[in-house]
């Protein structure tokens, strides 16, 4: 099944809420030209290195993105700290996440929504997040099969 094409909006919205960017700017942006992916991985860097989203997009009209990113100095271990500095941000702000405590989740490699989703049940149920998130996959597979609908063919 395709995906829903973004509309124009869509993509102003996402761009704007995720990398706090006001929507004209980013608005303008596109309407200059500029592919939604491009803008969005624009508009990351710049969050991710203080600058105006204007410089990078100068910068990828003249390079890869690759080389953009060795440009602005955010590759390897510090690409990696920047990136997940942003998601905690983002994790706060959209569902109130402790910065600190998303930014640790995601240094251990869990992904935005499974820390949103402990999170929630941390605070419908006052277990904590960390505990949540270390239940395994496989364990969770098997806890579904213990309580399978009887009135399903038994597999």
């Amino acid at each position: 099944m395709k995906a829903a094409q973004m509309t124009r909006e869509d993509e102003i919205r996402s761009i704007s809420q995720k990398y706090e960017m006001d929507k004209e700017k980013v608005r303008d942006i596109l309407e200059r030209g500029v592919r939604y992916a491009d803008a969005d991985k624009a508009a990351l860097f710049a969050c991710m290195t203080g600058k105006d989203i204007e410089e990078v997009l100068a910068l990828r009209r003249e390079e890869p993105w690759g080389r953009v990113q060795v440009r602005l100095g955010i590759t390897g271990d510090r690409y990696d700290e920047k990136y997940f500095r942003h998601r905690a941000r983002r994790l706060q702000r959209f569902y109130g996440v402790e910065e600190t405590r998303a930014f640790n989740a995601l240094k251990e490699g869990y992904p935005n929504h499974w820390i949103r989703l402990a999170y929630l049940l941390e605070v419908k149920m006052g277990k904590k997040m960390e505990e949540i998130l270390t239940v395994k996959p496989e364990d969770l597979s098997q806890w579904i099969l213990e309580t399978r609908n009887p009135a399903l063919k038994p597999k």
